[in-house]
């Protein structure tokens, strides 16, 4: 990839560019550093096979990836800015903040979407980002057993999403979450629930999806929840049981969820799942303004850039 900017800091050289696939396993590594966030390598490339051009690094002389941001276009005028980090043995000279700096200028004219821990969300709002009053908690379920005492589950048919007939019949529920035009959703959909390494369930009333959930493995016993959108309680509930029985290797299970700093009805859900342990919150921040979601139908986030749209 073709060099964007060459930056001298602390008597050393770096060169900005966008990271081209063969960078990967040093994006890869680079995120071990931060294994709480849950993003795997699959996940790279289902990123990467959509938005091709977003991921920008700073690299040394000797092309090791240091710093990484990727900027993820939304919807007009709205882009996610995420994946910011700097390689540990670098942080603290500014690197990152260069980087940072570079991708803003770039993107100045459109709304910058971010999430922030409480210990950076001050930096962020001294440069005037706006903090939203949403907030999204990584979960943690263990002891994973969905309960079976779902009262009207005969009510809802639930399928494996398997192919593109089936990835169209959620597009439609898929938008309504998400807010975001049904052709442009199919190949995001397909990208990431179709790949070998993700397990869907759909849940179905009268022919008309009312929740799905997608399942992408850390481990051989612990999977990641991206996403889960259900019309209720309940239908929530049915999908993660249906999971279960498919896979009972599973022991474990990860959420994004996202709340305005009230998880109960995360709680009385994931009391239905497992045994549930908050293990990081961090805080939707604007850079011009903020913006409304509705957050009744999510359980567990897509990816966040996917989601609070």
């Amino acid at each position: 990839m073709a060099e964007l900017k060459c930056i001298d800091l602390a008597g050393l050289k770096f060169h900005l560019r966008k990271l081209s696939e063969a960078d990967f396993h040093q994006l890869n590594d680079l995120l071990q550093e931060l294994p709480s966030w849950g993003v795997t390598d699959v996940d790279l490339k289902c990123h990467f096979k959509i938005h091709p051009n977003s991921f920008f690094g700073l690299f040394t002389s000797d092309n090791q990836l240091i710093s990484n941001i990727a900027v993820f276009p939304v919807s007009p005028g709205e882009i996610f800015a995420g994946l910011f980090m700097t390689k540990e043995e670098f942080r603290g000279r500014g690197i990152g903040i260069n980087l940072y700096q570079y991708v803003y200028d770039l993107f100045q004219a459109s709304n910058i979407r971010i999430v922030a821990t409480a210990e950076v969300a001050q930096w962020y709002t001294n440069h005037g980002f706006i903090k939203s009053n949403v907030v999204v908690s990584w979960a943690n379920i263990s002891q994973f057993h969905p309960t079976k005492d779902c009262s009207n589950s005969d009510q809802f048919v639930v399928k494996e999403i398997i192919d593109m007939e089936r990835i169209g019949l959620i597009a439609e529920y898929d938008r309504s979450i998400c807010n975001v035009e049904e052709e442009h959703r199919l190949e995001y959909l397909s990208t990431w629930l179709l790949t070998v390494h993700c397990k869907c369930f759909a849940a179905f009333r009268d022919g008309v999806c009312v929740g799905y959930a997608g399942f992408r493995p850390l481990s051989q016993e612990s999977f990641n929840v991206k996403p889960l959108y259900a019309d209720s309680e309940d239908i929530a509930v049915l999908l993660m049981r249906t999971f279960a029985e498919n896979t009972p290797r599973c022991t474990k299970v990860t959420f994004i969820t996202p709340h305005c700093n009230d998880l109960s009805k995360f709680e009385n859900f994931a009391k239905k799942v497992g045994h549930v342990d908050i293990t990081l919150s961090m805080y939707v921040m604007n850079s011009k303004r903020d913006k409304v979601v509705n957050l009744d139908n999510i359980y567990s986030l897509f990816n966040v850039e996917a989601s609070l749209v």
